[in-house]
């Protein structure tokens, strides 16, 4: 990768073997889910993942091996690559990213960079950043939202059709149809469908085109009642009806329909209660995982800094149970000098 002027200057962290291992993991973590789905929607040939131990192997056909690994004494993460060649990552906290310290890049902008030239497509290596599998997720959720936005959309964009004069200026359209408006507007402006079309299975791709396709059908629908003639030439009816009456009362039915508005704010008031508890679940689970993911580092570290049972001394003994002592100094004051079991495997020393 070519050396280039750069916004971010990294700079190595100072971690702790729990924080090395929880940065680590994470990233793996991503680069192989990300990875594997990659090879399921492609057709390259001899594509391979695998992840044991720390050490990802990525097999590319005739385009090579690349081979990334965790090396927790140096606390960086090795890269050997069919395409440049081996480098080591070091970590930065602030930024969080992992970053070659000779020119500066980082090791998701290297992979995305090689990976996009192999699969001649775009590649966006996830290292630090939120899991796709969550990104899809979030889309589903969406998809739900927009789903009952859609049923009020119903609802409320009839009434609006009954009388023209609401679609004239948008200021005066219903509520409920500004509300829906304005999620329109909000949604295209920060959904980048491209990136998220990238990262979905095709399950969610297919739902989300046929979404597409009912919107804009839905949208023509509305430009075409939008367009259709709305008053009434009574005048005519009277002309050609010989019952008045008829004309009349219809005339006067027309004149005093005023379209009704519907107020979204409970169903708005659901969604964000539903929003706001997802979150919190989320950040929840996020703590006890956290919480959880020390524990086991500290118990590797325990059992990594372990003697063998051969080096045990009765001094190591009594510092890992200081009560054990305290119990045979009990034992030896009420006259138990035997330990329970001894006799039966060793016999009794009085008979020598």
């Amino acid at each position: 990768m070519a050396s280039a002027i750069r916004a971010n200057t990294y700079t190595v962290s100072n971690l702790s073997d729990a924080e090395y291992h929880q940065y680590s993991d994470k990233a793996f973590e991503l680069m192989v889910e990300y990875l594997e789905e990659i090879g399921d929607t492609c057709d390259l040939p001899g594509f391979d993942i695998e992840y044991s131990q720390g050490v990802m192997t990525l097999r590319l056909g005739s385009h090579g091996t690349y081979v990334i690994n965790k090396q927790p004494p140096n606390k960086q993460i090795w890269l050997s690559s069919p395409k440049s060649g081996p480098k080591r990552y070091d970590f930065d906290k602030k930024h969080q990213k992992w970053f070659y310290g000779r020119d500066n890049h980082t090791l998701d902008e290297l992979l995305n960079e090689e990976l996009t030239d192999i699969f001649k497509q775009r590649i966006e290596v996830p290292l630090t950043e939120v899991p796709h599998k969550i990104l899809r997720d979030k889309a589903a959720s969406l998809l739900n939202i927009v789903d009952e936005i859609r049923f009020l959309h119903h609802i409320i964009v009839p009434c609006a059709m009954r009388n023209r004069s609401l679609l004239g200026d948008r200021a005066d359209l219903p509520e409920g149809y500004q509300f829906l408006e304005r999620i329109r507007q909000e949604f295209a402006a920060n959904i980048d469908s491209e990136t998220i079309f990238l990262r979905l299975n095709k399950e969610a791709v297919a739902s989300l085109q046929a979404f597409r396709k009912r919107n804009e059908e839905a949208r023509r629908v509305i430009n075409d009642l939008a367009e259709q003639k709305t008053d009434v030439d009574f005048a005519y009816y009277r002309s050609v009806l010989k019952n008045q009456d008829i004309a009349a009362q219809a005339e006067k039915t027309f004149k005093e329909f005023k379209p009704t508005t519907y107020s979204v704010d409970a169903q708005i008031a659901n969604i964000e209660k539903f929003e706001a508890a997802a979150v919190e679940r989320a950040q929840n689970t996020v703590k006890q995982v956290e919480s959880e993911l020390a524990d086991l580092n500290q118990a590797l570290k325990d059992i990594e800094s372990t003697r063998p049972v051969e080096q045990l001394t009765v001094d190591d003994v009594l510092i890992a149970k200081p009560d054990l002592n305290e119990k045979v100094e009990r034992m030896l004051q009420k006259g138990k000098w035997s330990v329970p079991g001894y006799k039966e495997k060793f016999g009794d020393i009085s008979y020598f």
